[in-house]
């Protein structure tokens, strides 16, 4: 069983928005963007300008970007 503080688990910010981060990046294509799993709906159409989902609408909590660790 998984909860919301794992790594990889996405969690709710609120009711009405959820938090994604780098646990949800799809990778880097031809746009020459990152591209992110939305943690509600799981479609892969999110780039890190969005605020919104385009395919369920629900608001994105963008987390701060964490650089690798040592």
């Amino acid at each position: 069983m998984t909860t919301p503080n794992d790594a990889n688990e996405p969690s709710l910010a609120s009711a009405g928005s959820v938090s994604i981060g780098e646990a949800q990046c799809m990778g880097y294509d031809e746009c020459y963007c990152n591209w992110y799993r939305c943690p509600r709906c799981e479609k892969e159409h999110i780039a890190r300008s969005f605020r919104y989902c385009p395919d369920c609408g629900v608001q994105l909590q963008w987390q701060a970007h964490q650089p690798p660790g040592p």
